[in-house]
């Protein structure tokens, strides 16, 4: 479920609105100015701001800029009666995620706010995911170089890396080629004590056999 915030200076159409959002299975509030949705915002966090375009004290787009400087992370959509291209073309590059008018069909509008809150789901998941990927880079950068992996045996290797790394001896890697030798070599070396000198590599197949 998902809090909507619905600013119109007309009564009818903001609670109507917010009805519609509630029959969505959303939590729907109106207020009737840009001040006061201003001051809502302050109180709890919303997903989305339906803001109405012309209005006393603040307009729809004075609304848009608002929210977009202080919750960067709320979706505004700018709903106006008055609609025309000039207006619509402003708001998307202020900010706003979509732009309707009044005149639109309640089924029309019904699936703008469903289009809008399932963009802001898949966008909230992208990010999810790639701060839990950067994570897992910075992590595995740090301890084992270049080797990414998860799996049981993966962490069996990775785990015999660290203990073998505290030894002063040498290590004989073997494996198919292309199974990731060279890698296991550069986490050995980075676990190493001799992890601030150079490493090495000697391609021995390369070598005259004199």
């Amino acid at each position: 479920m998902s809090r909507i915030l619905v600013i119109d200076d007309y009564e009818t159409i903001g609670t109507g609105l917010a009805l519609m959002v509630g029959q969505m299975g959303h939590e729907g509030t109106a207020v009737s100015s840009g001040i006061e949705g201003l001051a809502k915002l302050q109180e709890r966090a919303y997903d989305l701001v339906i803001t109405d375009y012309r209005m006393e004290e603040m307009n729809g787009l004075e609304v848009l800029a608002a929210v977009k400087e202080k919750y960067p992370d709320i979706d505004v959509v700018v709903n106006t009666a008055h609609g025309t291209i000039e207006i619509a073309v402003e708001a998307m590059k202020m900010g706003a995620v979509d732009f309707i008018t009044k005149d639109l069909p309640h089924e029309a509008i019904r699936l703008t706010i469903e289009k809008v809150l399932e963009y802001r789901t898949a966008r909230r998941e992208r990010e999810r995911l790639g701060e839990e990927n950067q994570y897992l880079r910075e992590e595995i950068s740090g301890r084992f170089g270049e080797i990414v992996g998860r799996s049981p045996v993966m962490k069996d290797i990775l785990t015999m890396v660290e203990k073998v790394a505290s030894a002063d001896s040498s290590v004989l890697i073997y494996g198919e080629s292309g199974t990731g030798k060279e890698l296991a070599a550069r986490a050995l070396h980075r676990q190493s004590a001799r992890c601030n000198g150079p490493f090495v590599k000697v391609n021995c197949g390369a070598l005259p056999r004199e």
